[in-house]
């Protein structure tokens, strides 16, 4: 087996196919798509596979996010996307990813790392702890707003990243994100965004 390691440049189409057989199999669009920063060709050396037989067996991602908080800022490696062939599980790869992603991690000075899971024991013999629990909310469409008199809603990501950059600047806990992140974010498919705007125009 060779790895953990970073893809070759060669390799990352191998490697996104792998990914969306694994992981996205029944959706129209590729995950390069929805998390376009970390599959970035600039994110590549964080990136880790293991190949055997002349093919991806297994990979995790990881993206160095700076976080503001009220303590502070923290660099933080996000890991996701961690995958290994079915039929090459239980055999230790995933650990080896992980790993290998979390001696990145550390080289790269981020002072914790964080990752979405449903399988807390696996990840807790790794020395991760459940830190946190994500809510999804369903908004019915038909549900009544009260918008303030001159202000309106848009629907669409045809929004000035700019403007929603400088929004979530302003959250007291934030990932500190670029202009052109965010802009990226704005294209992932599938999504719903609905933006107020003032009668000035200001979001």
């Amino acid at each position: 087996m060779d790895g953990p390691r970073p893809p070759l440049e060669s390799e990352l189409a191998d490697v996104v196919r792998f990914l969306d057989r694994e992981l996205r199999p029944a959706e129209k669009w590729s995950i390069t798509s929805e998390f376009p920063v970390a599959f970035d060709g600039a994110n590549r050396d964080n990136m880790r596979i293991i190949k055997g037989e002349d093919k991806v067996l297994s990979h995790a991602v990881m993206k160095p996010l700076v976080v503001k908080s009220p303590a502070g800022l923290f660099k933080v490696a996000g890991i996701g996307s961690v995958v290994t062939d079915s039929e090459r599980r239980n055999e230790g790869l995933s650990r080896s990813i992980i790993e290998s992603c979390l001696g990145t991690a550390r080289d790269q000075g981020c002072d914790f790392a964080i990752l979405w899971t449903d399988l807390y024991d696996f990840y807790r013999k790794m020395g991760f702890e459940l830190a946190g629990t994500e809510v999804s909310v369903l908004i019915e469409r038909e549900m009544a707003l009260e918008i303030p008199v001159g202000a309106r809603v848009i629907e669409g990501p045809r929004v000035a990243p700019d403007a929603l950059h400088r929004l979530f600047s302003q959250h007291t806990v934030t990932s500190l994100r670029t202009v052109d992140e965010t802009r990226r974010c704005l294209q992932i498919p599938n999504s719903r965004i609905y933006t107020l705007w003032d009668e000035t125009g200001k979001l």
